[in-house]
């Protein structure tokens, strides 16, 4: 049987804030072993804010102030860790 592919599902508080102000993003790791992941957040192309490690339940929680007025293009990827060395 094939191995399923990691992916990760983010949840928003909101999608409209105020200029200023931060929102609250839960990523949520699926089908992979937490502990070997980081989730690294980025608006507009660029990584922004602090990576966090997914709990034992496979969740990320963050505070991301967004950079701009408007439309802001975030993605949350999961990055395997090396446990090597």
């Amino acid at each position: 049987m094939g191995q399923s592919e990691t992916s990760v599902e983010i949840l928003v508080s909101d999608t409209q804030i105020a200029m200023g102000e931060s929102i609250t993003v839960r990523a949520e790791l699926l089908n992979a072993d937490a502990g070997d992941y980081l989730a690294l957040p980025f608006v507009n192309n660029s990584r922004w804010g602090a990576h966090e490690r997914f709990n034992k339940k496979g969740i990320a929680n963050f505070q991301i102030p967004l950079p701009n007025p408007g439309y802001q293009q975030q993605k949350y990827p999961a990055c395997r860790i090396s446990h090597a060395g």
